[in-house]
């Protein structure tokens, strides 16, 4: 068995197991999912060194000892193991983050956390189409569920209007599935390769629109955003944390896996054209903005337009600026979720006038993330972004002075946010400093991966490099899943 595996069964029985703690031991409900998210990240890192020593690069396994394509396959290279890490290594964070933040450890949110940490830890895990719908449908259920958490008219709305996307969605995928079946005969994503590689047709392009409509509209890319902003308004901010980041991510993996390895096409144009109208318009948006959280809702969406232009132009820094992007977005969210612990107030204007004193690693993890996020020297931010400008400014230089727009926008936004929420005068005497370790650990933690890979970006570069050599030839992945 492969042991980051592992993390998926036991954040399904956190998940079960919290709301039966939760009716006597109240106080075991954070401790459990922190617990939980702990061993799923442990349990990550362990795949690495078997992942390295494998094969291929590339580990498998067939669930009930059925051989690909008939069983269930497990299938994990380097680029998904990324995501799987990112994903229980910002879980954790937020398991243990949520513990200041929700009060009286509320049973149902550490349950529906871990029900969405296992989802998006699936979808990474898998290796047929069928199973990495199941594991979608998983995260959006408890991701509609935590977006409605506060019960308040805001949160239901969103709750609802994310219900009714996030549906149209995975209506559109479950149908590109079923017509991907009755084209193949299979859903296993090697398979499924094999067979398209040797017998093309003209149903496959048709099959593409739709799995990548619903993942770009599941991934908030314009023009497909308009959910977004309001469910990371509403959403718990350790959850949104999550959403902006991970969740995000994950999905862009999906998009990649499908484009990449079982359709063997990167629609360069289509990806360019996309990627610069989600990047200008979540910046010119988030410009926009008094509420922070949807300034920062922008702000994700913006960034996921240079993942785009990178996946089409150099696979390297797109791995690159995913990973970055996926630290940095939970490390603002973070700082804002310390900032707000003790008001529900979310207009920067408001917030100008209100002295909410807190700790000074606040102040400072919010501004290492925003001024990461706007590409500037010695951030992990701009370490990949760098790389994007010279890779765009080859062959298309009208792309590089969109990026390079966009990044002085986001610098102007973070900026002005920076001064409104710790920077402005006038206040009035607020709550005082927060200081609990469950607040300052996942700040810290995040500031120091800002810092060390911005400082060492040629280690970052390096593993990208790696990671993208494992797309870039499907063959390996469907000998290696296919065992031919």
């Amino acid at each position: 068995m492969i042991p980051s595996f592992l993390a998926i069964p036991v954040l399904l029985f956190a998940a079960f197991l919290i709301p039966l703690a939760g009716i006597h031991k109240k106080k075991l409900v954070p401790l459990i999912a922190a617990a939980a998210t702990l061993i799923s990240f442990i349990a990550s890192l362990m795949t690495i060194p078997t992942l390295l020593n494998s094969t291929n690069k590339i580990l498998t396994h067939q669930m009930g000892n059925w051989q690909a394509p008939y069983g269930i396959t497990i299938a994990i290279d380097s680029f998904s193991l990324m995501i799987i890490t990112l994903t229980t290594f910002i879980g954790l964070l937020a398991a243990i983050f949520s513990k200041k933040y929700i009060k009286h450890s509320k049973p149902e949110y550490y349950s529906l956390l871990c029900l969405l940490l296992a989802g998006l830890t699936g979808m990474a895990h898998t290796g047929d189409l069928f199973n990495l719908f199941v594991f979608l449908e998983i995260t959006s259920i408890s991701s509609y569920a935590l977006t409605a958490f506060y019960t308040e008219k805001k949160s239901c709305e969103a709750s609802i209007k994310y219900l009714i996307m996030g549906a149209f969605a995975t209506s559109l995928i479950l149908l590109g599935i079923a017509l991907t079946y009755g084209l193949t005969g299979t859903l296993n994503m090697a398979d499924i390769a094999r067979a398209t590689n040797n017998n093309p047709s003209p149903t496959i392009p048709v099959i593409i629109g739709l799995l990548l409509t619903g993942l770009a509209l599941k991934s908030a890319i314009v023009p497909l955003h308009a959910w977004k902003p309001d469910v990371l308004e509403a959403t718990p901010i350790p959850v949104g944390a999550i959403f902006a980041s991970a969740s995000t991510a994950t999905c862009l993996y999906a998009i990649i896996r499908i484009l990449y390895t079982i359709f063997d096409i990167h629609l360069t144009t289509l990806m360019l054209a996309a990627g610069t109208i989600t990047m200008l318009t979540g910046a010119i948006l988030a410009m926009q903005q008094d509420n922070i959280l949807r300034l920062l809702a922008y702000s994700a969406i913006s960034q996921v337009g240079y993942i785009m232009i990178a996946f089409a132009t150099d696979t390297t820094s797109a791995v690159f600026h995913l990973f970055n992007i996926t630290i940095i977005e939970a490390l603002l969210f973070l700082s804002v979720g310390a900032l707000l612990i003790n008001t529900k107030e979310t207009g920067m204007t408001k917030l100008s006038t209100m002295n909410l004193n807190p700790h000074k690693i606040i102040p400072a993890a919010f501004l290492i993330g925003a001024l990461s996020n706007a590409g500037i020297p010695l951030l992990n931010g701009f370490s990949s972004k760098w790389l994007i400008y010279i890779t765009t400014l080859e062959t298309y230089p009208l792309i590089t002075i969109a990026a390079v727009l966009t990044s002085a926008l986001t610098l102007a936004y973070s900026i002005k946010a920076y001064h409104m929420l710790f920077r402005s005068a006038g206040r009035r005497e607020g709550e005082g400093p927060v200081t609990n370790p469950s607040i300052l650990i996942p700040l810290i933690t995040l500031i120091i991966i800002c810092l060390y890979f911005g400082i060492f970006a040629e280690q970052g570069e390096l593993i990208s490099q790696q990671i993208a050599e494992s797309l870039a030839n499907n063959n390996i992945y469907i000998q290696a899943v296919l065992n031919k």
